[in-house]
């Protein structure tokens, strides 16, 4: 699982310069050569990911905070910047059932694993399905009876 790694600023992201948001990037993957010798595409790739990093700290500060009644399902990278007390965080979320999952990758392991989260989303959603009778549920003739 993942260790606990400085936070990627030390003040409000959105005020962050180039240098720091590249300095940020580089916990990612970085960002592309192609796209650091291009002056345009570098503002660019900097503006959105000062943004992203802001939802990502916002995010954080806002763990441990009721959300939601829904079932959740959690998917983390095992190499990820979260760390496992972070990511377990999320079951104070919901009122419902949280579901955590460590997948092999960091930040965006998700390419990695598309089978295995559609699976798991799957999973969670025909465990959701409402019972006969309940609001939203599937009538007797809906589902080929009389």
């Amino acid at each position: 699982m993942p260790t606990a790694r400085p936070p990627l600023f030390a003040g409000d992201p959105l005020l962050a310069d180039a240098r720091e948001i590249e300095g940020a990037a580089v916990r990612f993957g970085g960002i592309a050569r192609q796209v650091l010798e291009h002056e345009q595409l570098r503002e660019r790739a900097v503006k959105l990911l000062r943004s992203d990093f802001a939802v990502c700290d916002d995010f954080v500060a806002t763990l441990g905070h009721t959300v939601t009644e829904s079932d959740l399902v959690v998917c983390c990278g095992t190499d990820d910047v979260y760390t496992e007390d972070q990511v377990r965080a999320w079951t104070l979320s919901s009122t419902a059932e949280t579901a955590v999952h460590w997948l092999s990758g960091g930040h965006f392991y998700l390419g990695e694993h598309t089978s295995a989260l559609a699976r798991l989303i799957g999973e969670r959603l025909g465990s959701a399905a409402p019972a006969a009778g309940a609001v939203g549920a599937p009538s007797a003739r809906d589902r080929g009876g009389s």
